[in-house]
């Protein structure tokens, strides 16, 4: 069992209330509904697969949980997410930058995580205002790629945006622009002038938001903090480093020192000094800093704009080949995800379905799912029999990760 896992085994139970006491009502929702999954993961509580060889040896393969924060389904989870994503970018020269937010308003955001959308908003607005006029002849549009994280390095409420824009775009529907200048300074004030006016429309009523709001434009007169400096020469190193948080806990076990059963110290780099900060906290004060980033179930991480955006992508993706006369510069079909038995031998040279007493290959036999009616955590679903689909065996793809 992984140190996270084992946080939650010992004290999810007993500090749960407590802890639903301190986060927003949707987020305690989704983590009454994530950390039961997280804790049933590779047990035959979540279900099981049956492998059987000619041999008469028999092998039980339990169903992993796939759920969000999860820390064996998660690196799984970023992987596929940035194969999928691959699929969907252009595979040309790429920004990434990071817009992020004052402290003032970070516990509005801690409250309403709707306004999370805002955020994304606000930054593609802002990069296709300024792409669109460094070329004043015509319209230039790019393509825009917003990912959402919660959390800072030290595990604080953090919310901020990575941004992956095309260093260009199409102008009218013959050219490729390349863009190679994005001025700080502009975007910067126009980031702060569209997070704040939406907030504005959104709390019209609200007269200590209002006030908030104003503060933020008096304090913050050069616009709200962004890094425009990180520069990726292909789609796939772009998607790579957005896509490695999306689905896994904000922290990895390596940053976890020790945990001794009621304390839990992890480590992170202080970007400020430059330093590495070792900090200890109560297990309690430890799972709330982990759920506390946990997304509303249903809600959107990853939002696409421009070129990228879901009802013109296909359509403007042709008119993007012809304009740049490079074959290479549009993906053909999205990148295939691996199969969880190819990802096992690739990266474990460990085969699931070879048999570990005769070497032959083991076939699927039979499966069990849970019930589906669960007491929330105080008891584990009950692994149901479905031995009348074994007939149906040869249609099932087993995905265990």
């Amino acid at each position: 069992m992984s140190v996270l896992a084992e946080v939650f085994r010992d004290h999810w139970r007993g500090c749960r209330e407590r802890l639903a006491k301190r986060l927003p009502a949707e987020v305690g929702k989704a983590a009454r509904e994530v950390v039961p999954k997280v804790l049933r993961c590779r047990t035959e509580e979540s279900g099981f697969a049956s492998l059987r060889c000619e041999c008469g040896h028999t092998e039980k393969v339990p169903f992993t949980c796939k759920a969000r924060f999860c820390p064996i389904c998660g690196p799984a989870t970023a992987a596929k997410a940035a194969e999928a994503v691959k699929g969907r970018l252009l595979n040309v020269k790429h920004r990434h930058m990071v817009f992020t937010i004052p402290q003032e308003l970070r516990g509005l955001f801690f409250r309403e995580r709707k306004l999370l959308k805002v955020l994304s908003d606000a930054a593609a607005r802002t990069l296709l205002e300024v792409v669109d006029q460094r070329c004043r002849a015509r319209r230039v549009l790019p393509g825009i790629m917003c990912t959402v994280q919660t959390f800072g390095r030290a595990l604080n409420f953090h919310p901020h945006v990575h941004v992956l824009v095309t260093a260009g775009g199409l102008q009218g529907t013959q050219v490729w622009q390349p863009v190679g200048f994005f001025p700080a300074k502009s975007i910067c004030r126009k980031f702060q002038y569209y997070v704040l006016t939406s907030l504005r429309r959104e709390f019209k009523r609200d007269q200590n938001v209002l006030a908030l709001i104003q503060r933020c434009f008096d304090r913050y007169p050069d616009g709200f903090r962004v890094n425009v400096m990180s520069r990726y020469a292909n789609a796939g190193m772009a998607a790579s480093y957005c896509c490695r948080y999306t689905g896994r806990p904000p922290i990895s076990e390596g940053r976890i020192v020790d945990y001794n059963g009621q304390q839990v110290t992890y480590w992170y780099d202080d970007y400020r000094t430059g330093e590495r900060v070792e900090k200890t906290v109560s297990a309690e004060e430890f799972l709330f800093l982990l759920l506390q980033h946990l997304p509303p179930k249903h809600s959107r991480t990853v939002r696409y704009y421009g070129l990228y955006a879901r009802r013109v992508r296909r359509t403007l993706f042709d008119v993007v080949e012809q304009a740049s006369r490079y074959d290479y510069t549009v993906p053909r079909k999205p990148s295939r995800i691996l199969t969880w038995r190819e990802r096992l031998v690739t990266l474990f040279a460990k085969d699931p379905y070879r048999c570990p007493k005769c070497g032959g290959q083991m076939k699927l036999a039979a499966w069990c799912y849970p019930s589906r009616r669960s007491d929330d955590d105080t008891q584990y679903w009950r692994a149901r029999s479905n031995a009348e689909l074994v007939a149906e065996s040869n249609q099932l793809s087993l995905c265990l990760v």
